[in-house]
């Protein structure tokens, strides 16, 4: 019962990801349970708590330096700021607590981790429905998205309009997530997941080669989302992981089929390879870096980003801009803080998988993400708080086991 709680809990902080409801949102319907939850098992039946809080509290920090900055500058009172503090800044923070007493051993992280890969694999299904413009696919990403762009009446109008060859580098391919940039930083990062049972010793064969089948497929929908920095860092921690931990010939065959489409001219197609036909093109990245910079340097002590004229699609100029100086500073140290803590789990010198590894793996995709994009710890990204206290209390798991082996 305690974990079918957990779980339940953990998909409505994941899925239903919009704050456009309000206090109403299923999203902080399960915080709430969660935080409840805790409190109950922390205070009543004194459970200790092991991660190191001391992330937490740099996080607190600057959530308190935001708000007085916000309070200055005239931002919290525009409306939506506040509901994101209650549908973002604490979601992760009970989502942190939350591991921490639900994940007591190794066989509730393996229940955890196979819900991720059944979300993934599902979402991917999704993926594909939506990329060939099937009414299903629409319909159950609507029941998930608020996003008024992804309505079933546009993207009718838009799946008439186009070939389905020429569909790729379109942003409707959205999942069950509630964006598709969203999409693809979840299928980026929990894309890797399943690559721990494929390289385990403790996996038989026939469950190597679902995992790895799960892989390729959950691989194929990052790509068809066309968000190029999450399948790139995909790829890239996909090859670190098979170097280390797989065999070398998973390495060759991956490395073979890119030779073959590479001298296949018409995979290069620039109808089907979408936005990865011209990888300069950063969507305007300049522009935006631009902007970002003369903002903050207008509004350089208390920052201020309802009045800024772009989103800036980087986790250090987003700091500035949203929490001042002082705030941005501190979120910016937390930043390579937890950077470094990951960094140390997946550069061991462990010859053999371990679930912190492919934690901390899909953790740093999701950091790294936030260097081009908006989904970063700044705005309160659940996912990447997630996978970082997994990391963490996958580590601790693991030594627990060793010092009793």
């Amino acid at each position: 019962m305690k974990s079918l709680l957990f779980f339940i809990c953990l998909v409505f902080v994941l899925l239903f990801g919009s704050y456009q409801f309000g206090f109403t949102t299923l999203r902080v319907y399960g915080a709430i349970i969660l935080m409840v939850s805790c409190f109950y098992a922390v205070f009543e039946k004194c459970q200790r708590l092991t991660l190191p809080y001391r992330f937490i509290g740099w996080y607190v920090a600057f959530l308190a330096i935001m708000f007085i900055a916000q309070i200055l500058n005239g931002d919290l009172w525009v409306e939506g700021i506040a509901k994101r503090y209650l549908a973002y800044h604490l979601v992760p923070i009970i989502v942190f607590v939350a591991v921490d007493v639900y994940v007591g051993d190794m066989k509730m992280l393996k229940r955890v981790t196979s819900l991720l890969i059944v979300i993934c694999m599902v979402d991917s299904i999704v993926t594909y429905l939506q990329y060939i413009g099937n009414p299903i696919g629409l319909e159950i990403g609507q029941f998930f998205s608020t996003d008024t762009s992804y309505s079933i009446q546009i993207l009718s109008d838009f799946y008439e309009t186009h070939h389905p060859d020429d569909l790729l580098g379109q942003s409707i391919t959205f999942g069950i997530m509630d964006s598709v940039v969203y999409n693809a930083y979840l299928l980026g990062a929990a894309g890797v997941l399943p690559l721990y049972y494929a390289f385990s010793s403790k996996t038989k064969v026939k469950g190597k080669i679902l995992a790895l089948i799960g892989y390729l497929i959950i691989g194929a929908a990052c790509f068809m989302t066309q968000q190029r920095a999450a399948f790139a860092l995909f790829l890239l921690a996909s090859v670190f992981l098979i170097l280390k931990f797989g065999p070398r010939w998973l390495l060759l065959l991956i490395g073979g089929l890119v030779v073959y489409y590479a001298l296949d001219g018409d995979w290069f197609d620039p109808d089907k390879l979408g936005r990865f036909d011209d990888m300069t093109n950063l969507s305007g990245r300049a522009y935006i870096y631009q902007e970002s910079v003369e903002y903050i340097q207008d509004h350089f002590f208390l920052g201020g980003a309802v009045d800024c004229p772009v989103v800036p699609h980087n986790v250090l100029f987003s700091a500035l801009i949203n929490a001042g100086l002082f705030g941005g500073l501190v979120i910016i140290v937390l930043y390579f803080k937890m950077l470094y803590a990951g960094a140390r789990i997946i550069l061991n010198r462990k010859k053999v998988i371990s679930y912190s590894v492919i934690y901390a793996s899909g953790f740093g995709i999701y950091m790294l993400i936030g260097l081009t994009h908006n989904e970063n710890i700044v705005n309160g990204s659940v996912m990447c708080w997630l996978f970082f206290a997994l990391a963490l209390k996958a580590g601790l798991l693991e030594k627990i086991n060793v010092a009793k082996s």
